[in-house]
C-alpha cells in the first residue's frame, strides 16, 4: 500500500511539473498588444528632435493601431524608466482627455508600453520609420 501511495504522489508531482513547464512556455511565447481600435487622436513625438504632431484622421489612426495589433511580440523584460534611446513615442487617446490612454515608445526593434518591453517583430522598425516619415510630410 505504501508503495502505491508513493507512486501516486510522484505522478501528481510529475503532472504539476509538466503543467508549470507548459504554462511557462505559453507565457514566454509571442503575444499581441490588442489595443482598442476606437482611437480619437494620436500624438507622435520624434525622439531625436522633440517635435510632436497630433493626428485625428481616422484612417491613419485605424491603420496605425491595426499594424500594432497585428505584430507578434515577445516580452523581453520589464521596462526601466529611461528618457533616452527611443526614436518615436506614440500616445493614443480614446477620449478628448489630456492624458493619453496608452503610451508606446518605439525603438529600432522594440516597443515599450511603460511596463514591459516587447520585441522580435520586424514590423516594429517598419512602423517606427513610417511614423517618422509621416511626421516629415506634415
Amino acid at each position: 500500500m505504501k508503495k502505491r501511495s508513493k507512486i501516486i504522489a510522484l505522478s501528481a508531482i510529475g503532472a504539476m511539473v509538466i503543467a508549470i513547464v507548459i504554462i511557462g512556455l505559453v507565457y514566454a511565447g509571442t503575444r499581441k498588444l490588442n489595443l482598442p481600435t476606437s482611437v480619437v487622436k494620436m500624438a507622435i513625438r520624434n525622439g531625436n528632435t522633440g517635435e510632436v504632431i497630433l493626428i485625428t484622421d481616422q484612417r491613419v489612426l485605424e491603420k496605425t493601431v491595426s499594424e500594432i495589433n497585428a505584430m507578434e511580440l515577445k516580452r523581453m523584460g520589464r521596462e526601466r524608466f529611461t528618457s533616452t534611446g527611443w526614436s518615436c513615442a506614440v500616445n493614443l487617446y480614446y477620449s478628448d482627455e489630456e492624458k493619453p490612454s496608452y503610451s508606446l515608445m518605439l525603438r529600432k526593434d522594440t516597443i515599450s508600453t511603460g511596463k514591459y518591453i516587447y520585441g522580435e517583430d520586424a514590423r516594429i522598425e517598419e512602423l517606427r520609420n513610417e511614423l517618422l516619415e509621416f511626421m516629415t510630410k506634415q
